[in-house]
């Protein structure tokens, strides 16, 4: 194996042992409150700590990165991280949960960022599809890993915590096979930096916004919306990394397609899936229907993700694709603080029908978008 695909593979292999110990933390960490009987909206407000976190942060990590190095800033956001993760356990404050949701929030955005514009950095342009569709399928199976541990772990005391913080731990070991030169990512000024990415692509950012919405609002409200409906919380959690392993259903095919078809017709389709899948899921989620429509909308939303991540390693290159992974990173941020508040808002005036709505809203939105500015996701760019 070449030095770049060795250091692509560890790239990838780094960031999916990070995203177990993730896609277990937001469920977990929902539900933990909701037997403490918190109040959906205050849950809502502490899942959107981390995408602030991850908002407030990402501006400044192309700067960081070419200062200090991307491997010093990843190796100290694992810390951070396992150090966030150990604190919840052992208090009961919300204050300290809010504050230390916030600073998981600064560290993942980080390991995210940085591992994107690697894994983007290493592909080559023939394959990018290919493997980014790759990408996109393990990052989801490494989220949905995570729900279905919890039927396991249970969701008192410290284990699901220590299994948490044992999975970045893990992701330090491929960690150490990434060979990267740093000098290729210093030049932050050319490209016009992060706000210069902002510039040129808005509607590719708004897309991932819209993808990281439903990430949010499924992680953090999925398991609730499934045990008010009746589902015992093996059924709701497991429904839930159905949907999230939906991702690594499909993508493959998508990425295929969007080398050789229009990634804004991709999108198009993947949208108005997405809005049909969830306005069928308060029907579907008192029978069997609920696991087909699970994984299904599992890979239509996620779709938007990988068609995002192609186009992103098409027009961007050294420093800017670094800028790029950092607003994308932004963009989950952004996302993850507008979903659970507007969620939780509707769970409790709508009922658990509530967090649908707010799904199929944000994906229509996105539909409206592409029809208003042609499908130009990058400015320059192929659509």
């Amino acid at each position: 194996m070449s030095p770049r695909r060795a250091s692509l593979v560890a790239s990838i292999a780094t960031i999916i042992a990070v995203d177990i110990a993730i896609g277990l933390t937001f469920p977990l960490l929902a539900l933990v409150l909701e037997a403490r009987g918190v109040d959906a909206r205050t849950i809502g407000l502490n899942a959107a700590m981390s995408p602030l976190g991850i908002v407030l942060s990402g501006p400044f990590v192309p700067r960081i990165v070419a200062r200090v190095g991307g491997k010093r800033v990843a190796l100290t956001a694992m810390a951070l991280t396992m150090v966030s993760l150990a604190s919840f356990p052992l208090s009961t404050s919300l204050t300290l949960w809010f504050v230390m949701r916030f600073i998981l929030g600064v560290a993942g955005g980080a390991l995210y960022s940085l591992s994107e514009a690697w894994i983007m950095h290493f592909t080559e342009d023939a394959s990018r599809g290919r493997v980014t569709a790759i990408y996109a399928s393990v990052l989801s199976l490494g989220f949905s890993i995570g729900p279905f541990l919890i039927p396991f772990t249970g969701i008192g005391g410290f284990l699901p915590f220590a299994m948490a913080i044992l999975m970045v731990g893990v992701s330090m070991v491929p960690f150490r096979f990434i060979r990267l030169d740093d000098r290729e990512f210093a030049n932050i000024d050319e490209g016009g930096g992060f706000f210069g990415f902002v510039a040129r692509a808005p509607l590719l950012l708004f897309a991932v916004g819209v993808l990281t919405l439903f990430d949010a609002v499924m992680l953090a409200f999925f398991p609730i919306f499934g045990l008010r409906n009746g589902l015992s919380l093996h059924e709701a959690t497991w429904a839930l990394g159905l949907a999230i392993a939906g991702n690594a259903v499909l993508q493959y095919p998508v990425g295929w397609l969007a080398d050789r078809w229009s990634r804004t017709g991709l999108l198009v389709a993947a949208a108005g899936l997405t809005v049909a899948l969830a306005l069928a899921l308060p029907f579907a989620v008192t029978n069997w229907t609920l696991w087909p429509v699970a994984l299904l909308i599992g890979s239509s939303a996620y779709a938007v993700y990988t068609v995002a991540l192609i186009a992103l390693g098409d027009a961007f290159r050294g420093a800017a694709l670094v800028a790029g992974s950092a607003a994308f990173g932004t963009m989950w941020g952004v996302g993850g603080i507008i979903g659970p508040p507007i969620a939780g808002q509707a769970l409790e005036s709508l009922g658990p029908d509530g967090i649908v709505w707010v799904i199929a809203a944000a994906y229509a939105v996105l539909l409206a978008a592409l029809a208003l500015s042609g499908g130009q996701l990058v400015r320059g760019a192929r659509a």
